[in-house]
């Protein structure tokens, strides 16, 4: 299939793909919850059994180590992170450790992860679960899609449990399987039988650049302030005790009025036969730098390119141009309201 295909599929059906980039860590003991409280800017002890949030881990400086999905599962909390952060996440994690009933672990081979999205998503993972019990597929694809946001459930298959996540990370609905690392191969075999294609992750990333969603270490890295890349409504808890870097963010909340000296913002490509720009090609006013771009890809819904990237506060606003100057050519991209394509 083209990306085309896989991109029209993920509208319309339901496709499936190895979540090969993301890593788990897991928390456990009793007091994991009051241990990552203190560490992390989301409300992580209001989390009963089964719910989840979204949050970043950020040095004292208030500038983001890591992002994350937290998910308590009633017994320990898994916090989904890009994998390339899980071993540093866990040596940091367990230098923190005092007399607190906490044991950190990097769980990422452990299970595998696979990724399933589109509007038949539901469907194609109970087809799975209950197989041929038409009665149970239905009951379990409704009870699927009555999930929040990073809600997990745990389900038996083939005599094991399996952890059904829900994740609308790309705009679609979404969930993500983690399951024994013996049971990948059965799984994917699985939902392909279904319908579910396994989609090229090049869509992907082409559907999340449209649901405006930064990606860590693409769009965020450790030079990053939550509030800059406007992720705090999401991951940020302003009614929680302390947590490390909250001195810098209630300053810039409070005293700035939460002004920040640069943006993350979306960029229309409206030019005729324009080509996509490169990742890091810098914005300009006139002479005068004004950002970069982090995230870049060819919108088939809109039709020309789109990109995420930084710029001065003083060019954040709907409607403001700048020009995208890059190796290979110049064009002129205008600041769109995210989301790029409501879901």
């Amino acid at each position: 299939m083209t990306k085309t295909d896989d991109y029209d599929l993920l509208h319309c059906s339901a496709g499936h793909f190895v979540r090969s980039t993301r890593g788990t860590v897991g928390v456990s003991g009793n007091d994991r919850a009051s241990f990552l409280q203190g560490l992390l800017t989301n409300d992580i002890e209001a989390l009963s059994s089964g719910r989840g949030c979204y949050a970043t881990y950020l040095t004292p400086q208030g500038r983001i180590i890591t992002d994350m999905n937290v998910l308590e599962t009633g017994n320990s909390i898994l916090l989904d992170v890009d994998i390339g952060t899980t071993h540093h996440l866990v040596e940091r994690f367990n230098k923190l450790i005092f007399s607190e009933d906490v044991q950190i672990s990097d769980l990422s081979n452990t299970w595998t992860q696979i990724g399933v999205r589109g509007p038949h998503a539901a469907t194609a993972l109970a087809t799975v679960l209950a197989e041929t019990d038409l009665e149970a597929v239905s009951l379990h694809a409704s009870k699927f899609l009555e999930y929040d946001d990073f809600q997990t459930g745990r389900v038996s298959y083939l005599d094991e449990h399996v952890l059904i996540s829900r994740n609308d990370d790309v705009g679609v609905v979404g969930f993500d399987v983690r399951a024994p690392t013996t049971l990948d191969t059965e799984l994917r075999e699985r939902l392909a039988a279904t319908g579910a294609v396994s989609v090229d992750e090049r869509v992907l990333e082409i559907l999340r650049v449209e649901a405006g969603r930064p990606l860590f270490p693409v769009d965020l890295d450790e030079g990053t302030i939550p509030l800059e890349a406007g992720i705090e409504g999401r991951a940020i808890s302003l009614t929680k005790g302390c947590y490390v870097g909250q001195e810098v963010i209630i300053r810039i909340l409070h005293r700035g009025q939460g002004k920040v000296a640069r943006k993350l913002v979306g960029l229309t490509v409206m030019e005729a036969a324009s080509t996509v720009p490169m990742r890091n090609a810098k914005l300009f006013d006139n002479e005068k730098e004004v950002g970069h771009i982090t995230s870049a890809v060819q919108s088939p819904a809109l039709g020309c390119p789109i990109a995420l990237g930084y710029v001065h506060r003083d060019y954040a606003a709907p409607g403001m141009q700048v020009q995208i100057q890059d190796q290979s050519h110049g064009q002129t991209g205008t600041v769109t309201k995210l989301p790029f394509i409501t879901p």
